[in-house]
């Protein structure tokens, strides 16, 4: 029996750019299985985020209730649906604390992995001078920039956090990017944009730019050629999709998704479908269980979707998926990481994919 699902998701609001992005994949997903989707908006705001959880969870005709986008409004949400001893089924909130209830089952690389990928590749390029900016009130950027930290101190290397206030503007993080090899950026959308509009005006900047909000293609709209050789992380992307044991695979996914809204899918619409695929393999692996069983279903499960491995460590942080790195090139996101690199000295952050 096709399940019924419920997401409370930014359709107005900071977060709405996102959160349609989201949502035109869990649409995809309910559109693929036969699903029922009862949306809402959240307008950004944790609280209302928190209001329409509840009011999910307590509708004992919805199967899965989707968490909304962005780690502060998911925050609000698995806080209240643990109140009501509900599930919260994470695709949009990568920060490590969402988990703290245990009571969120997530698909998604735990903020504090985020860029394990790209110290790993500095590292192995023989860069030691790094500069990690983040933008404070922001529990997800905190999270990035600690585990950059910790990766980048494994390897002995020189990991300068600056912690700054976006509205204030960005001297601190400019000040600390001079003379280091790579800068690192793990704001909101709107801190990264403004960020990186400071910083590819500056003089001399560090051979290696990585921000957060390069993964999606708006990044690409605002800075043009300007971006090209910026680093970023994803979730997803297709040319990193592993054969499916459940669901499409990647190709069929992206093809999909570009028939019904006219462009490819980034990686909030791929994670967005893929939490709906594991919500379902859960329900047919317990036919006519209730919501708490399909929560213990999903702590023992593990298996590959089109958007990676799926397995948790049993309290619901995802332990079996990692980000993959990807560079501006030519006006297109192109993976350099699991795929492998090759690093040049440049004013410009350059790292070719492999021809």
């Amino acid at each position: 029996m096709p399940l019924k699902a419920a997401i409370p998701i930014s359709l107005t609001g900071r977060f709405a750019a996102l959160g349609r992005k989201a949502l035109r994949g869990a649409e995809l997903w309910a559109e693929y299985s036969g699903a029922e989707l009862l949306v809402e908006d959240d307008g950004s705001d944790p609280e209302k985020a928190a209001e329409w959880t509840a009011h999910f969870c307590r509708n004992r005709t919805v199967d899965a209730v989707f968490g909304p986008y962005s780690s502060s409004l998911c925050l609000a949400a698995a806080r209240a649906a643990h109140a009501l001893g509900g599930t919260l089924w994470n695709h949009g909130g990568a920060s490590d604390e969402i988990t703290q209830y245990g009571n969120v089952v997530s698909c998604i690389t735990p903020a504090s992995r985020y860029f394990v990928p790209v110290i790993d590749m500095l590292k192995r390029a023989g860069k030691k001078k790094v500069a990690v900016a983040e933008a404070e009130g922001s529990g997800f950027s905190g999270m990035v920039a600690g585990g950059a930290a910790r990766r980048g101190a494994d390897f002995g290397m020189d990991i300068q956090r600056v912690a700054y206030d976006p509205a204030a503007g960005a001297e601190r993080v400019l000040n600390a990017a001079r003379g280091a090899d790579a800068l690192l950026a793990a704001g909101r959308m709107e801190d990264d944009i403004a960020l990186a509009e400071r910083v590819f005006s500056m003089r001399e900047r560090p051979e290696f730019l990585c921000f957060v909000a390069a993964g999606v293609d708006e990044f690409g709209k605002v800075f043009a050629d300007r971006c090209e050789g910026v680093l970023s992380v994803s979730q997803w992307e297709e040319e990193t999709s592993p054969e499916a044991e459940f669901g499409p695979s990647g190709a069929e996914f992206a093809a999909m998704f570009a028939e019904r809204n006219g462009h490819r899918p980034d990686y909030p619409a791929a994670q967005a479908f893929n939490i709906g695929l594991i919500a379902e393999k859960c329900a047919i692996e317990n036919a006519g269980g209730d919501d708490e069983a399909l929560r213990e279903t999903a702590k023992r499960l593990d298996f590959t979707t089109f958007y990676g491995r799926f397995k948790t460590d049993g309290r619901g942080n995802q332990i079996g998926h990692s980000t993959a790195v990807t560079k501006w090139k030519d006006g297109k996101r192109v993976v350099v990481e699991p795929m492998g690199f090759e690093p040049t000295t440049s004013t410009l952050p350059v790292l070719r994919s492999p021809d």
